[in-house]
């Protein structure tokens, strides 16, 4: 709603001034409206997001106008109703939680700042909000109890930029229940071979399956493997057997248990086959599995006795990690091993595959051994000898390659020294697509301990940046020349950090451009350099020379 105000011209009398002038003042007065984005049940370690409908003043923004307040648990024992929990609590999970905010409360929350005894009852988060104003985060600085009703609440103190507050004219309140994932029912995966598979031998050594948390009740009643007439395959299950661990196949979750079930016969050819389950499995708290689909694969014309192969294999060292791009010829386990370093596994489709390894510091000439497997237990064992040097841990970081701003001039590149002490990247080189055509000679800067650092162009301005500006500390590395042979691609392309003896130091993967004014940025600064390593930042921008909030390894 909108307000327009005329001066009334006093001459004498009320003449024929009146309020014609166009040259009329206009007052915003429609109030502006929240929505916190989250589910009824929000995990234990949330980032709760507000967006608002117009931009807010952000010295309105604190930690006095945002408050979460867990609910307060007890009175009337054991509940299985809201009916057996006195002064209108509510029932979840057997137990009785009462609301802490009442009327006295929410006058006191609207005159800040809140008594000491209830700021004691807030949950400590921190509150950051976006440059425009129309969002902001709240992130609890310590993990919440699972399966307990909290309450944010949003103060009416809180004022968009022309002084209007909320619509909701008084205190917004928000409910919502914590949830850590344990009370969800177990969910079954097949992975060995991998549901959907074609052309499986019918000599198939083992099917791995798995849960995605404890689950009890497996035998040959309660799992089947069955045809077209039925289980017509006796088969045994093996829990946690040599072939599960040894494979890396259950390495892709951080939680559950594999299984093996072992086929008596060989199958019959040309055949789908679908993995059951019947009543009789549930997890630690009772819970049947909970089953969305058949898993099926077929097989094919017979058996299979060939060793699966490498149509490619090739490797690149980066830092502390071994990159090993490989094809296969079939689907296959794939495991690498390197001297005392833990081997790594997965299950690969015929077809092109990146692998790593982390080193661990190794140093000088090492064995590095790949194996193969494939569905007929057919093995085959690559060994090669690497040359490893010791590297500073300097990471590619973050990559705008299309900024709001002028392109190639506003382009920059974000590195992090992880480090404890400071590091001289003085005759380094960058290289864009790694061929040798861009090629950036870095000047003799230092890069402190643990800090970012940004490379940028001759006619960068950080006045021109959009987004979020570096902090005042961070250190900038001027080029002579534009990033890259002609700027950065928005497109995508390979990026090598290479230091003054020509050794591979960091690399960014060939990733397009993911909008006008928003970068890629690594996930993990000690994480090998893959393409599931990096992503496009989240919607609050790029963060240049700072760490974003919702990383947790910076």
């Amino acid at each position: 709603m909108q307000f327009r105000f005329c001066a009334l011209i006093l001459a004498g009398v009320f003449g024929s001034g009146g309020c014609h002038d166009p040259s009329l003042v206009t007052v915003d007065v429609q109030a502006p409206v929240v929505e916190v984005v989250l589910d009824r049940r929000v995990s234990t370690t949330p980032t709760l997001e507000l967006v608002f409908s117009k931009p807010m003043a952000s010295e309105t923004l604190s930690s006095e106008s945002v408050v979460l307040v867990a609910h307060r648990l007890g009175g009337g024992g054991f509940c299985d109703v809201d009916l057996a929990c006195p002064s209108l609590g509510r029932c979840v999970e057997g137990v009785c939680q009462h609301k802490v905010v009442d009327e006295a409360w929410l006058k006191d929350l609207a005159h800040p700042p809140l008594s000491a005894s209830r700021r004691a009852l807030v949950v400590p988060a921190t509150l950051t909000v976006d440059e425009g104003g129309y969002r902001a985060w709240l992130t609890p600085a310590v993990k919440l109890e699972p399966d307990r009703l909290h309450t944010l609440l949003i103060a009416p103190t809180l004022r968009d930029r022309r002084g209007n507050r909320l619509a909701s004219d008084g205190v917004y309140r928000k409910e919502f229940l914590t949830d850590d994932g344990s009370r969800a029912k177990p969910r079954p995966a097949m992975v060995w071979p991998q549901n959907g598979a074609v052309a499986v031998p019918t000599n198939l050594r083992a099917l791995v399956f798995r849960f995605d948390k404890h689950v009890e009740g497996l035998s040959r009643d309660t799992v089947r493997l069955v045809g077209p007439r039925g289980n017509a395959v006796g088969a045994d299950i093996d829990i946690d057997v040599d072939v599960v661990k040894d494979a890396g196949l259950c390495s892709q979750w951080p939680v559950g248990q594999c299984y093996a079930l072992r086929p008596w016969n060989w199958l019959e050819p040309r055949t789908t086959y679908a993995l059951r389950f019947s009543q009789g499995i549930w997890d630690t708290i009772g819970q049947a599995p909970l089953i969305t689909g058949e898993m099926r694969f077929a097989t094919g014309p017979g058996p299979d006795h060939i060793p699966p192969k490498l149509t490619h294999l090739s490797q690149r060292l980066t830092g502390e990690c071994l990159i090993l791009d490989f094809q296969s010829d079939e689907q296959v386990r794939v495991t690498a091993s390197l001297a005392s370093v833990p081997p790594v596994g997965m299950v690969a489709e015929q077809g092109r595959h990146e692998i790593a390894l982390e080193t661990g510091g190794v140093w000088g000439w090492q064995n590095i051994d790949v194996g193969l497997a494939d569905l007929a237990g057919n093995s085959t064992l690559y060994r090669y000898d690497q040359h490893f040097a010791i590297l500073p841990k300097i990471s590619i970081t973050e990559v705008m390659a299309n900024p709001s701003g002028v392109e190639p001039a506003q382009e920059w590149i974000e590195i992090f020294n992880g480090e404890d002490s400071a590091i001289s990247i003085g005759g380094w080189t960058l290289d864009d697509n790694d061929d040798g055509q861009g090629i950036n000679h870095l000047p003799a800067a230092v890069i402190p301990a643990k800090s970012f650092a940004l490379l940028v162009g001759p006619k960068f301005k950080v006045q021109n940046m959009s987004g979020d500006l570096p902090p005042p500390a961070t250190t900038f590395v001027r080029l002579s020349t534009t990033l890259g042979a002609q700027g950065l691609a928005n497109g995508g392309e390979m990026l090598a950090l290479r230091n003054s003896l020509g050794r591979l130091v960091s690399s960014a993967v060939a990733l397009p451009s993911p909008g006008d004014g928003r970068s890629l940025e690594r996930v993990s600064a000690g994480g090998c350099d893959l393409r599931e390593n990096w992503r496009a930042n989240s919607e609050r921008g790029p963060s240049p020379g700072a760490a974003p909030t919702d990383l947790p390894w910076r």
